[in-house]
């Protein structure tokens, strides 16, 4: 997990990711298409195929479809993420693999993101990538 603006892991940072950066000039250009104040995903590494873009709570990814993330996840955002940027103003957010924010989680700290979700684990111990299925702001 890195933080925005910045290479500096935290520790919670070290202890919840384990993302490395490949193409920082495409993270970047990806990264931009999340307006500030929103929590944003994309169905391929290093942030491209997206962004989905929520400002508030998602207790169920089927309600958003996305045409990138083919018949498996029903062409919707469900378990369909592999890189996510929380972009909020003002709150940490935990995203979950089961809906109404049930199941393995993963704390995101306002400010951070994940390139590769294949290198993030989640509380479980599985990897984050296509496991995305709610998320809810302010919650740790």
């Amino acid at each position: 997990m890195l933080a925005s603006g910045g290479m500096a892991a935290t520790a919670e940072a070290e202890e919840n990711s384990a993302s490395t950066v490949v193409d920082t000039g495409g993270i970047a250009a990806g990264m931009a298409d999340c307006p500030a104040g929103n929590f944003c995903a994309w169905d391929n590494y290093n942030f491209s195929g997206g962004p989905g873009v929520w400002s508030g709570n998602a207790s169920n990814y089927t309600r958003w479809a996305h045409s990138g993330c083919g018949l498996t996840s029903l062409w919707t955002w469900d378990n369909c993420a592999s890189s996510v940027y929380n972009h909020g103003d003002h709150c940490n957010l935990t995203f979950y693999d089961g809906i109404e924010y049930t199941g393995a989680y993963y704390n995101l700290p306002r400010g951070s993101y994940l390139a590769r979700l294949t290198q993030d684990k989640m509380s479980d111990g599985g990897n984050a990538n296509d496991r995305i299925s709610s998320h809810r702001w302010c919650t740790f």
